[in-house]
């Protein structure tokens, strides 16, 4: 992950925890850094963030 998507993903994770139309866009970046920081600090952040995702994001992320 490059610094200017660690500055992102607080925001990110705000887009994620709201119903709206960032959501979406959200959770494909969301998913992008998710590949790119590996597996396992990938399902760190995942078990963090699920627990404040919208039901929508959920959705969009495959029910993580």
């Amino acid at each position: 992950m490059d610094e200017h998507e660690r500055q992102q993903l607080p925001g990110i994770i705000d887009d994620l925890a709201s119903e709206g139309p960032r959501t979406e866009f959200a959770a494909d970046r969301f998913k992008r850094i998710m590949q790119k920081v590996g597996p396992t600090v990938g399902s760190v952040f995942q078990r963090v963030a699920v627990d404040v995702m919208s039901e929508t994001a959920k959705k969009l992320l495959g029910g993580l």
